[in-house]
This record gives structure tokens, sequence and C-alpha cells, in this order.
């Protein structure tokens, strides 16, 4: 049996050189705002919305492989898309390819990740005292 044909595409979003070491920059993938990080060679994309309360991710830092939100100090896994302090959260990243000095991004599927946009009020409404073990 063949397999079905993948209709995520890569897209270019930018160039290579528009970016600086282990900082942020917002970029439109099909209209989503995407946060694009370089650390050395290599680059990482996710969601530009953080779930706790949307700010933008591409104004935080990335060191060692971990995002860091500007505004609240939440931490991301750019590897995974998994917060390291708060384990419901969870950023949708993108699979990044580096053609030439251009920068292509397409969506890596994964129903877990957490968006800002499903429901706002109720992340601004967490309460960590209501989680159960």
């Amino acid at each position: 049996m063949a397999e079905a044909a993948d209709d995520r595409t890569f897209t270019r979003v930018a160039a290579v050189d528009e970016f600086h070491n282990d900082r942020g920059r917002m970029v439109y993938y099909h209209g989503t705002k995407v946060a694009v990080f370089r650390q050395g060679e290599s680059f990482f994309a996710v969601n530009d919305r953080c779930p706790h309360m949307g700010a933008a991710m591409s104004g935080g830092r990335i060191t060692n492989g971990v995002i860091r939100c500007h505004m609240h100090g939440w931490e991301f896994d750019v590897t995974t898309g998994e917060c390291k302090t708060k384990h419901w959260a969870k950023l949708p990243r993108y699979e990044v390819r580096i053609e030439g000095n251009d920068i292509l991004l397409r969506p890596i599927l994964d129903e877990q990740a957490t968006n800002p946009d499903d429901d706002l009020d109720s992340f601004m409404a967490w309460d960590p005292s209501k989680e159960t073990s």
C-alpha cells in the first residue's frame, strides 16, 4: 500500500543572515506567526504565542536548546515544545530546512501541542493548587 502524500509544504520564510545568535525573530508561515531562533548553526521554530498569556515567543532568548519567554520566564524545550515548568503547556513546532541562505518551514503535526487561541481564558485562569496528581 502506498503512503499518503504529505500535503504540508516547506515554505521560505526568511534568510539565514537575518538572524542573530541566541535570539528569536517573528516570521509568517502561511499567515501564522512563528518564532524562529538561531543557536550557532542550528535553527528552531515554534508558534510565536506563549501558552501562558499569549506573549510573543520571538521576544525571548534561546540557551542550550531552551527558549525562555521574555514576559514571565516560562521555558520550553525546542526539540519537543514542552514547557519545563508547566507540564500541561506545549508549543506547536515547525521543521526547519536550510537551503543556501533560505530558511524554510513546515509544521510538525503534534496533537498534544497547546495553542492559546484554543481557549486563552482557561490558560490564564490556571490554578496550580487545583491540580491533581
